[in-house]
């Protein structure tokens, strides 16, 4: 900020800042106010304090001088003097009203008060209203905006208008401001002066600017504020609720979101970045999106010890940026992020089911214990969502006869629901990530039994190990990979590689020590079976030999009755027409019985 800048805000606070006693200065014209340069006691006036005024004096002389009929009523506010009047009067103003008085308002002259008493009551009302927090979190906004141009005491020395030679204003030898009231240092900081200082009416709140115009004013008088950069650290006993307080300065945050799926950015998007200590979220501040995807966060509270981040939402779904640690930056940094995110896309033929492993683990009882741990990913450039509330993004279908099923192991339990014939999962996928399911339940198992599971993607490996606790247990079905002791059972790996969605993977184990009784009889009955097949093969066996040697004799007679007829037609008893017409019919049944 330039040695002017923020100087012309305090105008005129305090002209009407002391009214008639019992009467408001809310009408108070500030031509007629001029009466008081008009008065005798004009003589003793001074344009500006001739040393710098006590905020501490003038709060004791305004007690026991003005108490009586302004006395405080609420909110920071004086009985009838305007508010408005003291935030568009300046302390020259002022004091010429306090030094002068007001015939028509009922206002006496404090003659008896010397220039540096009122200057010392004016200094008391234009710095009052502003509590100990506004003060530190004005203080740093200074530290982080104002002091590199107007220094560490307000005497313009700070080291970027040293660096570039800029002549600016010395505030220690203004004491209070005296020609400049709220207003106008307020309208110098929101909107700038010329070309060296900045307008910060984009990255300051009205608050906020009206607390730096009232600390900018304090750096003038005995009460000055040193900026000199702090270290605040918390305290022992803080409290939650005043983290923000024991904040070490300011940063900002900026950077772009791109739409990696090739649209464009959702124009009525927003930031949100959040401001994290000891893990839990202490602050929250909002940003909209330009159209091009910049974003931009001024005075960031910051702490070396906070982490930040930044979510923005894009068609529906929420995106993070990676971690700004504050370990990592110092006060008044700028930190900047490259943010990605995708438009949404239902096709379900995106995902790609990726290890995925299915667990049974039998116990000698009747029932089988499954737990599947279901991977999938996706590896598209959209993020693949549900259609609506009411339609999962996968379905996941499981037998009828599923006894106590499991969903709470999985990641986001939260997106699962039970549905009509297994459940479903409404959690969205985005790109380059893999999504977890993982559920479990029981099977009857009455000792011989096809075991079925199904997928709701394309599925590019399936594990499958039956853990068989009995050594009683044989599976069959996919690849067989190995077979291995533990526990005191057996361990079998099958593995199955690219099932469609939908497809079903078999397996068929039974119970061997219930399959012995079963298979003795049944060798019995195959003998039998055996003995009958035998004869029956024998007697079609001799069949086909005498239909084969009807076949040959029949083709025989029919190449001889082709002979005959070539044989007249040759001699000329036959014409040529019936001829090949004859020929013709024989060579077609010949072929029809060789086709036998």
């Amino acid at each position: 900020m330039k040695k002017t800048v923020v100087l012309l805000m305090w105008i005129p606070v305090v002209t009407l800042a002391l009214s008639g006693c019992g009467q408001t200065l809310n009408a108070v014209d500030l031509n007629t106010a001029s009466l008081a340069t008009q008065t005798a006691q004009a003589a003793d006036l001074v344009s500006s304090p001739l040393v710098s005024p006590s905020k501490t004096e003038g709060t004791t002389i305004f007690s026991e001088n003005c108490g009586s009929c302004h006395t405080v009523a609420s909110q920071g506010e004086f009985k009838d003097i305007s508010a408005d009047w003291l935030k568009n009067s300046t302390p020259k103003a002022a004091f010429d009203l306090i030094s002068a008085g007001h015939e028509g308002q009922g206002m006496p002259a404090f003659s008896r008060l010397s220039s540096r008493e009122i200057w010392d009551v004016v200094a008391f009302l234009f710095t009052r209203g502003l509590s100990e927090t506004d003060q530190h979190s004005a203080s740093l906004i200074y530290q982080n905006l104002c002091l590199s141009c107007h220094g560490s005491e307000g005497q313009g020395d700070g080291t970027l208008a040293v660096s570039r030679a800029l002549t600016m204003s010395d505030w220690q030898n203004q004491p209070l401001l005296p020609d400049y009231s709220d207003q106008q240092l307020f309208s110098i900081i929101r909107d700038g002066k010329g070309s060296e200082m900045n307008a910060f009416a984009v990255m300051l709140s009205e608050p906020q600017t009206e607390n730096l115009s009232k600390v900018v004013r304090l750096l003038s008088i005995q009460e000055a504020m040193n900026f000199t950069p702090q270290t605040d650290t918390l305290q022992e006993g803080d409290t939650e609720p005043n983290i923000l307080d024991q904040n070490q300065g300011f940063i900002s945050v900026e950077g772009n979101v791109v739409n990696v799926s090739g649209g464009s950015v959702d124009a009525a998007a927003e930031a949100s970045l959040s401001i994290i200590a000891n893990g839990q979220t202490i602050k929250k501040m909002t940003a909209h999106l330009l159209s091009s995807g910049f974003f931009r966060f001024i005075l960031v509270p910051y702490s070396p010890e906070w982490n930040y981040v930044v979510t923005v939402s894009h068609n529906g779904t929420t995106f993070n940026s990676n971690v700004i640690y504050g370990s990592e930056y110092t006060s008044a940094a700028t930190a900047h992020l490259l943010m990605q995110v995708y438009d949404a896309n239902t096709d379900i033929t995106l995902l790609r089911g990726e290890q995925t492993h299915v667990m049974l683990e039998f116990n000698g009882d009747e029932t089988v214990r499954v737990v599947e741990y279901v991977m999938i990913s996706n590896h598209s450039s959209y993020v693949v969502v549900p259609q609506n509330e009411t339609t999962p993004l996968l379905k996941f279908t499981l037998p009828l006869s599923v006894q106590g099923l499991d969903l709470s192991n999985s990641t986001d339990a939260s997106y699962l629901k039970i549905t009509e014939g297994g459940f479903g999962d409404w959690q969205s996928i985005a790109p380059g990530s893999s999504h977890q399911v993982v559920f479990e339940y029981k099977l009857p198992f009455k000792g011989d039994d096809t075991l079925l599971f199904s997928f709701p993607v394309t599925t590019t490996s399936v594990l499958v190990m039956v853990q068989d606790n009995s050594n009683q247990i044989t599976c069959k079905g996919p690849q067989h990979l190995n077979q291995r002791s533990v526990d005191g059972g057996t361990l079998d790996i099958f593995s199955a590689v690219n099932l469609g969605a939908g497809n079903q993977l078999l397996l068929h184990c039974y119970n061997t020590s219930q399959m012995v009784p079963e298979i003795a009889g049944g060798a019995a009955l195959v003998f039998g079976l055996l003995v009958v097949v035998l004869i029956v093969l024998s007697k079609k066996k001799q069949n086909q030999l005498l239909r084969k040697e009807h076949a040959r004799q029949k083709q025989n007679l029919i190449l001889d009755a082709i002979i005959v007829l070539d044989d007249s037609y040759k001699a000329g008893d036959l014409p040529r027409a019936a001829y090949e017409a004859k020929r013709a019919e024989l060579v077609k049944q010949l072929e029809e019985e060789r086709a036998q």
